[in-house]
């Protein structure tokens, strides 16, 4: 979780992969709404995913673990977001 001083909020939605070090960062994030949370992981599944498909294209096969393990955890995260037994009420 990042302190309100220094959270990139544009970096965060748009390019999620550079500005956290894990999607589970991303669940904990307090300054961001869950549907900004989900569009987040869905962007870093989608650049992951064409990553993966260059990596497999190309001579970089071998980096192939690391990016269908990152692939598998931010849609665990983002299966999380959605399960409504996981979420958090903060008005109660």
């Amino acid at each position: 979780m990042t302190t309100i001083a220094n959270f990139d909020r544009t970096t965060a939605k748009y390019d999620p992969g550079h500005a956290f070090n894990s999607p589970e960062e991303i669940i904990d994030e307090l300054m961001m709404t869950r549907g900004e949370k989900l569009a987040a992981l869905g962007r870093w599944h989608q650049e992951t995913s064409h990553e993966l498909t260059l990596r497999n294209a190309g001579s970089n096969a071998n980096d192939a673990p690391e990016f269908t393990e990152r692939l598998a955890r931010i849609q665990a995260a983002m299966e999380r977001l959605k399960d409504p037994e996981q979420r958090i009420d903060y008005l109660a």
